[in-house]
């Protein structure tokens, strides 16, 4: 694909069109001219060249020229890796009937078989976890996570893939992102780097291990030093990897970088709060070729059916823009 036209309120603008590279997307409504063929993600949201796209409030950037079927797969421009896209917002075609099956004592006897049977049990166990953290810290502003449900949506399809088995996560918190993850995929082992500096952090954890047992690896401290340590002994051992720790631009920078030794031959990584700091570090790597970002899922404003306003204990109800996005490290 090349030599692709941008209709910004009727003013065209050539920018070159390769597969699996950004462009921005700008103004009121946008449209993609025939002039290239092909297909379009712009911020999750799938596109076709020469048709009518999209109309947004405000100034949207992070198109992605990519290569998508009515089949469900995304074909990044970064050699043979396939993501599966979602259909809507990745529900099942054909959800299943929950069922128990038979299990050794101390196993679990329900294991969601399905997207949506991962999602109902996944809300359930936030549930437990949101009372835990606020019973435990009742003034902090973040104890529910806010791992969105577009975002774990995303993240459950990632894990779900047939050659998935180890996800890294730096930023456990109270253990939403880690409990989604281990539902969604039964084979799959987790390491979670954080501070574990809440009050909350340990017995989140210990709720979690509980449940999981050994699939979940706790790495306590700086990640800056976790991370690196463990890599040195497993190097690009982790299918999918998950940023969500320091939330400077400077320290993010160090995450993405320092994931770099932890991913495996065509992983994917997602970076949140893309709207702030994180965003920051994430382009400016991407701009130096350290990574590639395959989709990107806002800014959203809040409130939003995507992004809704975050519950805080001090401030009432905190609204403001937030998006995620997925990416790889080139070198896999």
């Amino acid at each position: 694909m090349s030599g692709c036209e941008v209709s910004l309120r009727r003013r065209m603008s050539k920018k070159p069109c390769e597969l699996g590279k950004s462009f921005g997307c700008e103004g009121t409504s946008m449209w993609i001219s025939s002039g290239c063929r092909g297909k379009f993600i712009c911020h999750g949201n799938r596109v076709t060249c020469g048709t009518e796209g999209l109309g947004y409030k405000t100034p949207r950037h992070g198109c992605t020229c990519a290569l998508w079927h009515e089949g469900g797969t995304y074909l990044a421009g970064t050699g043979t890796a396939k993501l599966a896209l979602p259909r809507g917002l990745i529900h099942d075609s054909a959800p299943q009937h929950p069922r128990l099956r038979e299990a050794r004592q101390g196993e679990p006897r329900f294991v969601p078989g399905s997207v949506n049977e991962s999602l109902v049990a996944t809300f359930t166990v936030w549930n437990l976890l949101d009372a835990t953290m606020h019973r435990l810290s009742p003034e902090q502003n973040y104890q529910t996570g806010y791992v969105r449900e577009l975002q774990v949506r995303r993240m459950i399809n990632l894990v779900r893939q047939p050659s998935v088995r180890v996800y890294c996560e730096i930023g456990f918190n109270g253990g939403h992102s880690a409990a989604a993850m281990l539902l969604a995929n039964p084979r799959l082992q987790v390491h979670s780097f954080d501070l574990m500096a809440w009050r909350y952090s340990n017995r989140s954890l210990e709720l979690l291990t509980t449940m999981f047992g050994p699939r979940l690896t706790m790495h306590p401290g700086d990640s800056t030093r976790t991370v690196p340590e463990w890599t040195d002994q497993n190097p690009h051992k982790c299918d999918v990897l998950f940023v969500d720790g320091d939330h400077t631009q400077s320290g993010a920078r160090k995450d993405m970088l320092n994931m770099v030794a932890a991913a495996a031959p065509g992983a994917f990584a997602v970076a949140d709060d893309i709207n702030s700091a994180p965003g920051k570090a994430l382009h400016a790597l991407a701009a130096q070729g350290k990574l590639h970002v395959a989709e990107s899922y806002g800014p959203f404003e809040a409130p939003s059916p995507h992004n809704p306003c975050m519950r805080t204990a001090t401030r009432g109800l905190y609204c403001v823009a937030w998006g995620f996005a997925v990416y790889v490290y080139p070198h896999t």
